[in-house]
């Protein structure tokens, strides 16, 4: 299955963290669109900067997309570059995809995160269903 996904969408994700514990968030992710309404197929990266930031609670500093070449060759893509900071490392918790875990024990911080199995029912569109049968 991490095979297919890899296929369908590329994510990378980048942590500051400063001495005092506050830092900034870099994502970038190249994600498939619907033609008919421009939004992305992946539910839990978003293509436009109102639904990010009401999905993760946060104001983006920046927020850019541009258009790339396909993943995959049947559907428009879209890349996504953005920022936002934080106030306090612990504050992550509600802000990044998946659940995390933050324990901070004197000078080490340790963030865990998993990322739930997505529950899929059939619906009547050929394009959302195309990407969550993988």
């Amino acid at each position: 299955m991490i095979l297919f996904l890899a296929q369908c969408f590329e994510y990378n994700e980048k942590i500051y963290i400063n001495p005092n514990l506050t830092g900034k968030v870099a994502l970038e992710y190249k994600i498939p669109i619907n033609d008919l309404t421009g939004n992305s197929l992946i539910g839990f990266l978003p293509s436009k900067k109102e639904r990010f930031e009401e999905i993760y609670q946060v104001k983006t500093q920046l927020f850019e997309v541009e258009d790339v070449l396909p993943i995959i060759s049947s559907f428009p893509y879209k890349k996504v570059k953005l920022e936002f900071s934080y106030n306090s490392v612990t504050e992550l918790r509600n802000k990044i995809y998946g659940l995390t875990e933050i324990n901070k024990i004197g000078n080490t911080i340790t963030i865990i995160r998993t990322f739930k199995y997505l529950q899929y029912k059939k619906i009547d569109n050929p394009i959302f269903n195309f990407f969550y049968d993988f």
